[in-house]
């Protein structure tokens, strides 16, 4: 695999795994315990990616801490968001939030 692909790898299941583990907290503070069981799952898919990439990765240390902190970074920011529209839009028809 190109050092170009792996950083893809690195920064989308880093992304991915910081995500769904902010999105399970927002959805677990809710009680919404059936998404919560699914989202589970999908956080160990993307841990496994992330060790498989890890693993796998010829990139050198700083470009990997750099690219993997960037994608976690997004990944907790775009859940904030997600989860604001996904309560509004699903939960709080109507309400202020």
């Amino acid at each position: 695999m190109t050092p170009e692909l792996q950083a893809v790898m690195v920064f989308t299941s880093a992304f991915f795994q910081v995500f769904l583990l902010g999105l399970n907290s927002k959805l677990l503070r809710d009680d919404k315990i059936p998404a919560g069981f699914v989202v589970s799952w999908l956080i160990t898919l993307a841990q496994f990616a992330y060790i498989w990439s890890v693993a796998h990765s010829q990139i050198n240390t700083v470009p990997f801490l750099l690219i993997s902190g960037l994608g976690g970074s997004l990944g907790i920011t775009f859940a904030q968001y997600f989860y604001r529209w996904y309560d509004r839009k699903f939960h709080r028809k109507g309400a202020a939030a």
